[in-house]
């Protein structure tokens, strides 16, 4: 019946639309902006409650742990792609009750239990490895009554975090993405809250491990009351039995290996720095390029909340349609990142040269030439993601060759300058590598594009 309406009331239902994209967007924007609050307090706490070489160990803490990749290997973005192809033949009004065909109910149901057991048997093995890479390299530099206690805290609170992403990536495709956002929005301010309180009250490496457990357990909770009738609804269909297994391997070892890639193009600095010039100067690398994802994290709202509707009209062979809405957040998040740029550049002449307080801040990153490296580098990182995200909204992954190039050219430039040359050009061989990268990207996209709806289909 539902479906009759909508049909009698396009221009009705285009209203509706338009207003679920609105209310997507947001919601994510309000969670994304939650980090401009956040983020600046937290660059400003570090340098003022942590001394420089616990400084260090904090950012290392987090590269080492996005490790999780090796969990991951792109399966939480496969996940939303999938679970919003079998969701686009469905709806759920505010009954609650889900509506559709009892086929694609089915294949929903049977994708969210292939998803748990999948998910617990790899993080479980992945958190192990990352335990064990990370206390070899946190030995290196000092003995283990320093660390420890806090790594295997924040291990523990990073692999329950990362489940709940899992599940918040289903969701989402499930065009649950106000209600993820608000999720995400209100686990963000606890961590950030219980992270902040636990540096004022001087906890030094514990307060990052404090942080993420509590962000851990509210993400558990906070998913069970909003979303476990859903979940149960699904899991109550228990006829279908689809070889996900099968179907999702096909694309999966394309994509792992575009995630390895990303890790070693995204969080190989830290690690590098720390090994070669010790937990200080890991520290600055650190706390730039912290800066720097925040800016491309809000830069990339637009893209975010749009992601489960490009999939959707995918599946449909609304090709119009996923054009104009790309076009539309693409041209968004690069102006987003450019403002943020300006103003930071505004606040970086104008005032940390004449403000003590300031200057005693920015002592803590790198040094200006090496951060403007930075920051230019995750701009074009964020024009490559967006078309990434567009390419794999067909259920492909096409720039496989791309990320090993350039994840082995980043890698390998990255070694050179942390090894032997000085700080300031640490970020040299990053920015070449995304400069080189950026026209390939293009032609991958627009021949790929080309051939998917020139036929119609996506093969």
């Amino acid at each position: 019946m539902r479906s009759i309406i909508r049909a009698a009331n396009p221009q009705k239902s285009a209203g509706v639309e338009n207003e679920s994209e609105r209310r997507d967007v947001i919601s994510t924007l309000t969670s994304q902006l939650f980090r401009i609050v956040s983020g600046p307090v937290m660059l400003l706490m570090i340098p003022l409650y942590l001394r420089a070489d616990v400084q260090g160990f904090w950012y290392t803490f987090i590269s080492l742990s996005a490790l999780s990749v090796l969990a991951d290997l792109g399966f939480t973005t496969i996940i939303l792609e999938f679970s919003a192809h079998e969701f686009a033949h469905l709806s759920l009004p505010t009954s609650g009750i889900l509506e559709g065909p009892r086929e694609y109910k089915e294949r929903l149901g049977s994708l969210l239990r292939f998803v748990a057991k999948r998910s617990l048997i790899l993080v479980t093995l992945a958190y192990i490895i990352i335990f064990c890479v990370g206390s070899w390299v946190f030995s290196q530099r000092a003995p283990s009554n320093v660390w420890l206690v806090p790594w295997a805290l924040y291990i523990i609170g990073g692999s329950v975090v990362f489940l709940n992403n899992i599940a918040s990536s289903f969701l989402s495709g499930c065009r649950m993405v106000e209600s993820v956002q608000k999720r995400i929005l209100a686990t963000s301010v606890i961590q950030s809250l219980v992270t902040i309180f636990a540096m004022y009250k001087h906890c030094g490496l514990y307060a990052i491990s404090f942080g993420v457990l509590a962000g851990a357990v509210s993400g558990v909770l906070l998913i069970w009351w909003r979303f476990g009738a859903f979940m149960k609804q699904l899991l109550s269909f228990q006829k279908a039995s689809n070889n996900w297994g099968d179907e999702i391997l096909k694309l999966l070892w394309r994509t792992a290996i575009s995630w390895v890639s990303g890790y070693l193009i995204l969080q190989i600095y830290t690690p590098f720095m720390f090994l070669f010039k010790g937990p200080v100067e890991a520290g600055r690398i650190g706390i730039s390029i912290n800066l720097a994802t925040t800016i491309f994290t809000i830069s990339s709202t637009w893209m975010t909340a749009n992601n489960p509707r490009f999939n959707m009209y995918v599946a449909k062979r609304s090709w119009e349609e996923l054009d104009r809405a790309f076009w539309l957040n693409f041209r968004l998040s690069v102006f987003t990142n450019i403002l943020v740029l300006g103003i930071i550049s505004v606040i970086g002449i104008g005032l940390v040269n004449s403000v003590a307080f300031l200057a005693r801040i920015a002592d803590r990153f790198v040094e200006q030439g090496a951060l403007a490296m930075l920051l230019l580098g995750w701009l074009l990182q964020l024009i490559i993601n967006n078309f990434a995200i567009y390419l794999r909204a067909h259920k492909q992954e096409p720039i496989v060759v791309f990320s090993v190039v350039i994840a082995l050219l980043i890698t390998l430039a990255t070694y050179i300058c942390a090894r032997y040359l000085q700080s300031a050009l640490f970020f040299s061989g990053f920015l070449a590598s995304y400069a080189v990268s950026v026209p390939w990207i293009v032609y991958i996209f627009r021949s790929r594009r080309k051939a998917w709806h020139l036929i119609g289909e996506v093969t």
